[in-house]
């Protein structure tokens, strides 16, 4: 874009003399319950930041980092806003945001204040859980024959503005689909030799690449493909004949980036293992029979923690040592299917379902039992937090249930053809929050929005 700009160059204008702005780009950030407008723009020396009624001008030589385009600086904004999440409270709290650009070993602040505009998802009126309805069937080729969590992945890009859905078919080959075209991307066709059973995105932003982690749990391979060129990175084989190999996920421990996998070796061997993304074996942890696996970063003491769900109760484990953190054990023995965390509020709270029809609520750091909420007598699949109050669960019954968390009141429940084994939540520019589910064998991705 020339220099020559002179008139209005946006919905907002730069205070700053328009003159001396070579490129400019305006960018919409959606955070809990504030919409912010950013427009960043670039001078010959400057780039200047304007969020809302506040501007501010950094020289190029204050930022260390390499950010070529104004696509790199909001990307590095926006890693920001997502890592930290004790800033994005605070923008809540105290209607100030702080974004800290380190700097070697002082860093500065920048403090972009705003004017507290609360928003309302766009088509809705309050995006109250309890009017959701199915909007569309977004594919007819899923496949899936296990009740596994991560059988699909979902995840927004901001280079290119797409809502990545990433599933597998019966014929073994990885799919990208538009959730915001609704339109099927690409296929890797022939993407394992059997059935895939655990698909997760990772951001990689020291190469600013989104890698997709496949695993085939009769194959025994985990793959990882760069999704913008759809190129296999790494194949590991990481076990003999004998095991499985079913899931995995990725942990970032001081910028470096390592792939988790749980392997069942033998009946009385099985681990977690842990690779580097050259496909090294860093180590080996010990570990029960799982169902689920995941990683939960303690934002306040700066720890990894791996996560699984076993046959009869749920581990957190110390990355670094490798020793159990708690196991949270309750009575009434029962597989345990899925699990999130709730770190909204002071106490961090570890929420999961089980086999025997309940959801079980822990407290993470102390391992005791805070609450069990009872939801019917089947196995519950998949759980999915709404709101810090409310939570979506899947069952063999063939239902979706809305709980709330506060009270254990089902507040609806949607009757459904197949047993949904896998829900996520995403929101979308044009529907607000919305649920994705997956069912069993070949029933198909459904896209659930608020009705208004």
């Amino acid at each position: 874009m020339e220099s020559n700009i002179n008139k209005n160059i946006s919905k907002f204008e730069f205070t700053n003399s328009v003159e001396n702005i070579i490129e400019y780009k305006e960018y919409e950030l959606i955070k809990e319950n504030y919409k912010f407008n950013i427009l960043i723009g670039k001078s010959k020396n400057d780039i200047i930041i304007k969020i809302e009624d506040y501007e501010t001008k950094l020289n190029n030589n204050d930022i260390s980092l390499k950010l070529d385009t104004i696509d790199d600086l909001y990307e590095f904004l926006i890693n920001i806003f997502n890592q930290k999440k004790v800033i994005i409270k605070q923008i809540i709290i105290n209607e100030v945001i702080v974004l800290l650009l380190k700097e070697k070993e002082e860093g500065f602040e920048i403090i972009l204040k705003h004017n507290k505009k609360e928003y309302k998802d766009a088509n809705e009126n309050n995006n109250k859980a309890n009017n959701i309805q199915m909007l569309n069937q977004l594919t007819k080729e899923s496949h899936t024959n296990l009740p596994l969590e991560n059988i699909f992945c979902v995840f927004e890009t901001i280079d290119n503005n797409i809502i990545y859905l990433i599933y597998s078919n019966n014929e073994r080959s990885i799919i990208s689909f538009n959730l915001i075209k609704m339109q099927k991307i690409t296929e890797i066709k022939k993407a394992h030799n059997s059935d895939i059973t655990n698909l997760r995105h990772y951001f990689d932003k020291n190469n600013k690449r989104n890698i997709i982690m496949s695993i085939s749990s009769s194959d025994f391979n985990l793959k990882l493909w760069n999704i913008k060129y759809y190129e296999c990175l790494l194949n590991i084989r990481t076990i003999n004949v004998k095991g499985h190999l079913l899931l995995g996920c990725f942990l970032n421990e001081n910028n470096n980036i390592y792939i988790i996998t749980y392997n069942s070796m033998t009946p009385y061997n099985e681990l977690i293992r842990v690779f580097d993304l050259n496909g090294n074996k860093i180590k080996d942890i010990k570990n029960f029979f799982t169902f689920c696996i995941d990683i939960y970063y303690d934002k306040i003491l700066c720890k990894n923690y791996i996560i699984t769900s076993n046959l009869g109760f749920v581990t957190s484990y110390d990355y670094i040592s490798g020793e159990i953190y708690h196991k949270y054990l309750a009575n009434d023995r029962s597989e345990h299917f899925s699990f999130i965390i709730n770190d909204e509020e002071e106490i961090v709270k570890l929420v999961e379902s089980s086999y025997d029809g309940n959801i079980r609520i822990w407290n993470f750091n102390t391992g005791e039992l805070i609450n069990k909420i009872y939801i019917c007598k089947n196995s519950i699949y998949s759980i999915c937090l709404w709101d810090k109050d409310t939570l979506f669960a899947s069952s063999y019954d063939k239902k979706l249930r809305l709980i709330n968390l506060n009270t254990g009141i089902i507040i609806n429940s949607i009757s459904q053809n197949s047993e949904v084994i896998s829900i996520k939540k995403i929101r979308h520019p044009l529907y607000g929050k919305c649920l994705i589910s997956q069912g069993f064998g070949n029933e198909q991705i459904k896209m659930w929005i608020v009705n208004n």
